[in-house]
């Protein structure tokens, strides 16, 4: 895998980041369904392209499974309170890569954006 196609998923992950938190930004008053469940689809496409990053020879269902797994154990995170892992989450940061509260619908929303991701992925890269 050349050095230039790691470069680009690098990008497209810093992209989902920039625009996940665009779409959650107040100023822009969008619905909250549409905010919240859109930066977490987001944040899951995020997910996704930055282990593209480390494992660029991956195959895409390998990758799109482990970055399903990842987002949904981190939701489960959010059904255990440790104290020290609770003061993380209260900051804006640790808000934004952990959450607060657990829903199964951000599991939903993470495992649509895989999908999207892992889609856009094996149609621009993949296929031949």
């Amino acid at each position: 895998m050349r050095l230039s196609q790691r470069l680009v998923y690098l990008a497209i992950a810093i992209a989902c980041i920039a625009l996940g938190l665009l779409v959650r930004a107040p100023f822009l008053g969008l619905p909250r369904e549409i905010a919240k469940y859109g930066g977490s689809i987001l944040w899951a496409m995020m997910v996704y392209f930055g282990l593209r990053v480390l494992w660029p020879r991956a195959l895409v269902w390998v990758v799109a499974t482990l970055a399903a797994i990842a987002a949904a154990l981190g939701e489960a995170t959010q059904l255990i309170s440790v104290p020290w892992f609770d003061a993380l989450r209260a900051t804006t940061i640790g808000h934004l890569i952990f959450g607060r509260t657990f829903a199964i619908e951000d599991i939903a929303a993470y495992w649509i954006g895989i999908l999207l991701a892992a889609l856009a992925d094996w149609r621009v890269f993949v296929r031949k």
